[in-house]
């Protein structure tokens, strides 16, 4: 009777943060980021083709008018994406009881680099180890936060293939690298063509990571504003359910 009652009266959804801000900002990091790159790519084509060891200096003097560009658009994607994934997470909380905890993106994306700069500060000739274990830490924790955001899309209706796309364009894109440096001999970046096919690939992965993480934000903001009261037994477990049948 109670529940009844309840499935036909009006009522309010669950209270949501707004999260259009930090997703157009995160989308745009990631596009800037691609744009950048395309751009460095160009600047560089003429001189250094194949970075290495010997030459990075150089590199980084010629495309050093664009840095502050390129350090902006990370930092807008990284932190955007961080911010977004949170308040997400406790939007999704609010519609699904099952949904991803939201302390996961900040453990997975800030606690890894602030203990590799405490330790930097207090053990420097480690700096190496440090960088590495941060990276590590951040590599590891966002196949984990985007795992459990793509199972949380599943259970409120948002499309959950988006993030799946976010795990697999990161590894083709490192697969893809790993096969150019292999495969290819080092005088292959010398050639105009290879050169340019290698960057048009690299430009595409990223601009397609760019669109995924539009479409993925975009997807789960949608599916948590929607009333979920509708579809509860879909959120629950099955003896829980039945008493909202």
């Amino acid at each position: 009777m109670v529940t009844r009652a309840y499935e036909h009266t009006n009522h309010r959804g669950p209270e949501l943060i707004a999260t259009s801000a930090t997703r157009v900002l995160a989308a745009a990091g990631w596009l800037g980021s691609a744009v950048c790159y395309m751009v460095a790519a160009i600047t560089l084509s003429r001189s250094y083709r194949h970075i290495t060891a010997d030459n990075w200096r150089g590199v980084f003097d010629e495309i050093r008018w664009l840095m502050p560009f390129m350090i902006s658009s990370f930092g807008m994607a990284y932190l955007g994406w961080v911010v977004w994934a949170t308040l997400a997470a406790i939007n999704g909380h609010r519609v699904a009881p099952l949904a991803t905890s939201p302390f996961m993106a900040p453990l997975a994306y800030l606690f890894g680099p602030a203990a590799a700069a405490v330790g930097a500060l207090y053990k420097p000739e480690y700096n190496g180890y440090w960088l590495a274990g941060a990276i590590a830490w951040v590599c590891v924790g966002h196949g984990l936060v985007l795992l459990s955001l793509r199972s949380s899309a599943r259970r409120i209706g948002a499309d959950s293939d988006q993030f799946s796309r976010l795990l697999w364009f990161p590894l083709a894109s490192i697969g893809y690298r790993m096969i150019a440096i292999v495969v290819l001999p080092e005088t292959s970046f010398n050639n105009s063509t290879w050169f340019a096919v290698l960057v048009g690939i690299d430009v595409t992965l990223m601009m397609a990571t760019a669109m995924a993480v539009w479409r993925a934000m975009h997807s789960f903001d949608a599916a948590c504003a929607r009333d979920r009261y509708s579809s509860v037994e879909n959120q629950l477990p099955a003896f829980m359910a039945s008493a909202h049948r």
